[in-house]
């Protein structure tokens, strides 16, 4: 908790100065900074719990709307090339589709994010190509394509950059 690291950087200051330093703290200061982080303990748990709340109301909001994004994918499934296009049109995931990736987005014919049931643990994101799709491409080999819409899947990576670009797509599928 945040509020423990700062009392601990209270106390460790006071252990690591000396006794002339520690006569020279008015004892009124020290008995405010104790009163202070029982204040920001109290803070803490206020905020833990509103963001208990906060999931819960988004878990319930989240049900009620399931039904309602069926439906809208029921209609997105009519229009052609439909997640191709809101993906190219897209100011950031745009960018990321090269031509192999857009070859693939033309079969897309859904998309869903699901909440896991503790909110908390995250989503999933689930893109669907109808059955009946060939998925092998026969034809001339081509050199394989370093960088794809599609890494962003890979776990392999340990760079924590390269987490919080995954996160970031993520996170911009699931909002927008």
């Amino acid at each position: 908790m945040v509020g423990d690291n700062k009392k601990l950087k209270v106390e460790d200051n006071n252990n690591n100065n000396n006794s002339d330093d520690d006569a020279s703290l008015d004892p009124q200061v020290l008995l405010s900074i104790e009163k202070l982080q029982e204040i920001r303990d109290q803070l803490d748990k206020i905020n833990e719990e509103a963001s208990d709340e906060v999931l819960e109301i988004e878990k319930k909001y989240n049900e009620i709307r399931k039904p309602v994004y069926d439906k809208r994918n029921e209609i997105i499934k009519s229009i052609p090339d439909f997640w191709l296009t809101a993906f190219l049109n897209h100011p950031a995931l745009g960018e990321l589709l090269n031509d192999e990736d857009q070859k693939i987005f033309k079969y897309l014919d859904s998309l869903e994010v699901e909440d896991h049931k503790d909110v908390k643990s995250g989503f999933t994101i689930t893109f669907g190509i109808p059955n009946g799709v060939n998925h092998e491409k026969k034809g001339n080999k081509r050199a394989l394509v370093d960088v794809s819409f599609f890494s962003w899947f890979s776990d392999g990576e340990d760079d924590d950059d390269m987490d919080d670009i995954h996160d970031e797509v993520a996170e911009l599928i699931k909002d927008d």
